[in-house]
């Protein structure tokens, strides 16, 4: 049937592209009460191109009316020389589905998790795990697939002693191997439900702080990926330049052949083989971008597309990785933020962000403290970043190690 679709929209006097997702997940949630799902979805996105137009439809099922149903959108769309479909791309195949049954999986890791019941105070225990074939082709002889299979586990638990509660901690990890341990996310979860049961106020003024790779994944990720967009950067709605001094020390790069992460992929959102990109190293060195925005501006394309079956492709980042030339040292005694809150209400054009961070500390002796709002900017964030901790941790999709950080406002 996809070859019949894409056949329909050639002989129509069409190019087309058809981008299909069917995903199979199993997930189980422990709350007040115990609940299981098993989900299957499938997904079909129709892009037609013709005299510099474009149409786009999709559907749960690879019917030829949705040629008809994207030719409606492509009389009615506007024209753009940037609207051109993607070409044949080499693609080198990444091993992203190891064999593990989805449902054993998950329930080993639930099991694991209990132990936490013994020790805090659990909100949630949710694990799961997912199979997925994503592929794409059109008529220009492109045909990509590949199956991608991951597995998730989250726990929120906090301390309740009397009227006194703690803040929840919110711990997640991600990963492809079934035989990932997780004994380092439950100690964690101890660690920082240990160290926010008596919370005080901040004294004094606070001239450095370290964000975790959590924090990382939580404040910089969101506000990164939109900075180095190339459709934000030509549409001025990003706070970086192209060769803008940022850092000496500081190295970013988008990495989406990161083996053990699950936004890792073979290829991009319009079937274009994965590279690694970078975007800063002392300066910025370039903007992520799919193929329309490639065009529109004249630029590098870096095979950035990002999409589900449900959409055009947009741009995103994989899995940013930031490297700093310098390593953290112990022995000051650094506000350590562990989790942030409020990141989308940021001024993401101009970079500008305002968060509370309901979990922090300090680092000698683990004092939890309450309160903290954390001021500052994304460049002014980048320019302050003044070494990295030894120990790197990929967290969702992004790899760094602890980052201390001078410049931002803390109150």
């Amino acid at each position: 049937m996809l070859d019949k679709v894409i056949s329909k929209a050639k002989n129509l006097g069409f190019s087309a592209e058809l981008f299909y997702v069917k995903r199979r997940e199993f997930s189980v949630r422990i709350e007040r009460q115990y609940s299981s799902k098993d989900l299957f979805e499938e997904g079909y996105g129709l892009r037609v191109f013709k005299e510099g137009k474009m149409g786009f439809a999709f559907s749960t099922r690879p019917s030829e009316s949705l040629v008809e149903d994207a030719i409606s959108a492509w009389k009615v769309s506007e024209e753009d020389e940037a609207n051109q479909i993607p070409l044949p791309s080499k693609v080198n195949y990444l091993p992203l589905a190891k064999e593990f049954d989805l449902r054993e999986v998950t329930l080993k890791y639930v099991e694991t998790l209990r132990e936490l019941y013994d020790s805090v105070n659990v909100i949630t225990i949710h694990s799961e795990a997912y199979e997925s074939t994503v592929g794409l082709i059109n008529t220009e002889g492109l045909h990509v697939e590949e199956r991608r299979k991951g597995i998730s586990v989250v726990v929120m638990a906090n301390s309740k002693e009397g009227t006194n509660v703690s803040p929840e901690i919110v711990e997640y990890k991600s990963f492809r191997d079934p035989s990932t341990d997780v004994g380092d996310l439950i100690e964690e979860v101890k660690a920082k439900v240990d160290a926010t049961k008596n919370r005080e106020k901040i004294k004094g003024k606070v001239d450095a702080l370290i964000l975790t790779p959590k924090a990382v994944a939580e404040l910089v990720f969101p506000l990164l990926s939109h900075a180095v967009s190339r459709e934000n950067q030509f549409r001025g709605k990003s706070p970086l330049r192209q060769g803008m001094q940022v850092n000496e020390g500081l190295k970013v790069f988008d990495d989406p052949t990161l083996q053990d992460s699950v936004y890792s992929r073979s290829f991009d959102g319009e079937g274009q083989g994965s590279r690694i990109n970078v975007v800063i190293d002392k300066e910025v060195k370039g903007f992520l971008s799919n193929w329309f925005w490639a065009l529109k501006s004249k630029s590098e394309h870096t095979a950035s597309a990002s999409r589900s079956y449900l959409t055009t492709p947009g741009i995103s980042p994989s899995n940013l990785v930031i490297e700093h030339k310098d390593l953290l040292e112990s022995g000051e005694n650094y506000l350590v933020v562990d989790q942030v809150q409020g990141v989308h209400t940021s001024n993401f054009d101009t970079g500008e962000f305002s968060v509370t961070a309901p979990v922090a500390w300090f680092s000698k002796d683990m004092k939890g403290v309450r309160d903290v709002i954390i001021t500052g900017n994304l460049v002014d964030l980048l320019r302050g970043i003044e070494a990295e901790g030894k120990e790197r941790k990929l967290v969702d999709n992004v790899l760094s190690g602890e980052l201390l950080i001078r410049g931002l406002h803390v109150s």
